[in-house]
């Protein structure tokens, strides 16, 4: 005898099964139509003296577009160029900072004001 992927504990309940289906199309260099879906279960208890199964279904009537373009390679370059313009300019402003800090320390102890 074959076991029940979702087996009933009990002569009065019911499981529910609901399945929302919503089109997706993929375009880019060829265009490709598809279907996804959701899926939710749940078991519930009631008064009827059987076992039951309630399988609702909802088709959207919106379509998910997912397109891709490629980027140029200059989007690429330029991006780079900022990273590394960003890294030399915060590195400059902290070697700046750690040689005025350095400089002050060096002058007062040359004063003799540091203990």
């Amino acid at each position: 005898m074959r076991k029940s992927y979702w087996p009933t504990t009990g002569a009065n309940h019911t499981h529910e099964h609901y399945i929302k289906v919503v089109k997706v199309v993929y375009s880019g260099s060829k265009e490709y139509k598809a279907y996804k879906y959701t899926v939710n279960s749940h078991e519930y208890q009631d008064n009827i003296n059987y076992a039951g199964a309630k399988f609702t279904y909802d088709l959207s009537p919106m379509t998910v577009v997912v397109t891709t373009q490629q980027i140029p390679f200059y989007h690429f370059v330029t991006s780079m160029c900022a990273i590394i313009g960003g890294v030399f300019t915060v590195v400059g402003l902290f070697d700046s900072a750690l040689f005025a800090t350095y400089n002050a320390v060096a002058k007062k102890q040359a004063m003799g004001k540091l203990g």
